[in-house]
C-alpha cells in the first residue's frame, strides 16, 4: 500500500479576514506611523539616490542636435 501525501490547500483565498481582525491592524498600524519623523533625512537620502547615475543603463538612442556655427 502507497502513502499518498496530503493535498496542499489552494490559494484561492480560503481564508479571510474578519472586519475586526483588519480594524485591530490597522489601529496598531496607524500608532506605527508618524508623520514627519525624519522627514529631512528621507529628502535627502532620495536626493543622493536620484544624483547618482546607473552604469547597467543602456546608452541613451537620443539624437543631439548639431550645432552649426555661423
Amino acid at each position: 500500500m502507497e502513502a499518498k501525501a496530503a493535498p496542499k490547500p489552494a490559494a484561492s483565498g480560503a481564508c479571510s479576514v474578519s472586519a475586526e481582525e483588519t480594524e485591530k491592524w490597522m489601529e496598531e498600524a496607524m500608532h506605527m506611523c508618524i508623520p514627519g519623523y525624519r522627514a529631512e533625512e528621507a529628502v535627502e537620502m532620495l536626493k543622493t539616490f536620484y544624483k547618482q547615475e546607473n552604469p547597467n543603463a543602456p546608452k541613451s538612442k537620443v539624437r543631439k542636435k548639431e550645432c552649426q556655427k555661423s
